[in-house]
């Protein structure tokens, strides 16, 4: 899988799910602070190249639902990457700002519109420290 280039500027994760109104919002989990929480993508998606674009597809279709794909742009594909095992959000930014030429303020407002795409599809799954 091929990984971005060391200090470019990550495009913005507005595509990071095939719709457009999930942008733009703070990832504000429901009952425990952002910090306290651990992430990991829903294990039911593997990411696929296709004509140069990353594109998370479910593993199994239900013929009761349509199959939601994930558009995902540079940014998106690495942090779908690093969601892959379980991971802290602090992580999530420390790993943006040490692959790409960010702030930590940036890396921050581009985990959490991803992670707010992810959450609104209910594509990520959510633990606080400590509990198993």
């Amino acid at each position: 899988m091929p990984v971005p280039k060391k200090n470019n500027r990550p495009q913005p994760p507005d595509s990071c799910v095939s719709d457009a109104s999930a942008r733009r919002q703070e990832f504000t989990p429901e009952g425990a602070d952002k910090y306290d929480r651990k992430y990991l993508i829903d294990p039911g998606y593997a990411v696929r190249e296709i004509a140069g674009e990353y594109i998370a597809v479910p593993v199994e279709v239900s013929s009761a639902s349509p199959p939601q794909t994930v558009l995902l742009n540079e940014t998106g594909y690495f942090l779908w990457t690093l969601l892959q095992q379980e991971t802290t959000y602090k992580n999530l930014i420390h790993r943006m700002t040490d692959e790409f030429e960010v702030s930590a303020d940036e890396a921050e407002k581009d985990v959490d519109e991803f992670l707010s795409c992810l959450e609104k599809y209910n594509l990520l799954e959510t633990r606080t420290e400590g509990t198993k």
